[in-house]
């Protein structure tokens, strides 16, 4: 696989003869303007996994957006403050009680929006697509740009799927992709808006009929069986035993009730027909899921939007365990390039997972990845005569380094010869 990174040519006072040090890497980031990275990034990774063929045809992509929150430090160019509950969502002061503005703070932010590429199985996470800048844009046009970008370089038939949260929420956009790109958006309703309520009327006067909906297992937080320690393992199964037998064993959940609304065209901003699916609630108003996809299929547009959940996953591994926001200078450029390169980190290992059929891994963080990664039995065997002798890599390379003259000049000569021989090896018997 290739990737043409952005870097400096011979004329440029960073050329490729300055010594690769972390004070020269930095230097060459700082001097690479944060727009000419992203846009870098955004062109060069969908080519990559178009060459590399890891497109899903079912064609699942999730767009979201998250604040990037830095040290109040006024230096950090292009950030602001502003203010977030106890759960990190920003708040208007005026609409608050005094009681919940204790519970508020102020932070120093970005906004990062990404477009990422799944499927329904969550075997894979792979950032196409970001953007980085102030706390104070809206994301949802910077959204569909990214999209648009993306169909631009790739083509159509590679989004089937867009999956968004209700910020992102814009009929035209939404009519503009289907008609366009043949792009189906899916996302959930306000309340307040005119379509779900109309969806609620027709349910009212008993046009629709009831589905059970069963929700699935998206992705679960725990080890898979067989990643588990077995003492773990036989503790669970005593503990569901003893639960059964006590009677205290929690019976299946009860399916829940969707109805679905094809052709729906009350929404005026949209100029495409729509498909209401509604959720019923015991003690509240059905609330709802619309998309620009014509199916009966509620179940299938349910387990499609809750892919959107696993989106906070990955911020969560990115910032806490990633090191995305482990930022050294408050110079934009150094910033973005922070941000840009844990994206590609990411998403390069979540593509050697594929590769390796491991996509289970790509649950933990990166430190138990670690763990599950490093070579593991691995001996260089030497033979002496009658004796042998078994060493790991960093023992045998400390030997190595012992040796003096002259047995170290014999060795290198037949190290010389060794690779010499693995480059002449024998070629495929078998002709093409």
């Amino acid at each position: 696989m290739t990737l043409h990174c952005p870097g400096f040519n011979s004329k440029n006072k960073y050329d490729r003869q300055t010594p690769c040090d972390q004070d020269w890497l930095r230097k060459v980031a700082r001097a690479t303007p944060a727009d000419n990275l992203l846009r870098w990034y955004n062109t060069q990774m969908p080519q990559l996994l178009k060459q590399e063929k890891l497109f899903d045809p079912e064609g699942i992509f999730i767009g979201d957006a998250s604040y990037v929150f830095v040290p109040d430090n006024e230096h950090y160019e292009g950030s602001v403050v502003l203010l977030f509950d106890e759960h990190n969502h920003p708040v208007n002061k005026e609409e608050l009680t005094a009681e919940q503005l204790k519970r508020c703070s102020y932070k120093r932010c970005y906004k990062w929006v990404e477009l990422i590429h799944t499927n329904r199985r969550c075997e894979f996470f792979f950032f196409v697509g970001m953007w980085l800048g102030s706390g104070k844009e809206h994301e949802k046009p910077i959204l569909y740009k990214l999209v648009e970008d993306f169909l631009k370089i790739m083509g159509r038939g590679v989004i089937k799927w867009l999956v968004v949260d209700r910020g992102f929420i814009d009929g035209q956009q939404m009519g503009y992709l289907k008609k366009q790109w043949g792009v189906d958006t899916l996302t959930g309703l306000k309340s307040n808006m005119a379509i779900l309520e109309d969806a609620r009327g027709l349910l009212r006067i008993g046009k629709a009929n009831w589905q059970d909906y069963f929700p699935s297992q998206l992705e679960s937080a725990l080890l898979p069986p067989e990643l588990k320690p077995e003492v773990l393992v036989k503790r669970e199964k005593a503990r569901q035993r003893t639960l059964k037998a006590q009677g205290r064993w929690s019976e299946p959940p009860q399916p829940e009730k969707l109805a679905v609304f094809n052709d729906m065209t009350s929404w005026d901003a949209c100029p495409v027909p729509l498909t209401v699916v509604l959720t019923d609630r015991e003690d509240k108003p059905p609330w709802g899921l619309v998309t620009t996809a014509c199916t009966q299929d509620g179940s299938l547009v349910r387990d499609t939007y809750h892919l959107r959940e696993t989106i906070e996953e990955r911020h969560r591994q990115t910032k806490l365990f990633w090191n995305l926001t482990g930022f050294h200078s408050p110079n934009f450029n150094l910033v973005t390039n922070q941000v840009v390169f844990v994206g590609l980190a990411y998403t390069l290992l979540q593509m050697q997972l594929l590769d390796e059929n491991r996509p289970e891994l790509n649950r933990m963080t990166r430190t138990s990845l670690k763990g599950q990664l490093l070579p593991y039995g691995n001996h260089i065997v030497v033979y002496y005569k009658q004796y042998f002798a078994f060493f790991n890599v960093p023992e045998y390379s400390a030997i190595i380094m012992d040796i003096v003259e002259p047995a170290k000049s014999k060795l290198r000569k037949k190290f010389r010869k060794l690779q010499q021989e693995f480059l002449h090896s024998l070629k495929n018997p078998r002709p093409p």
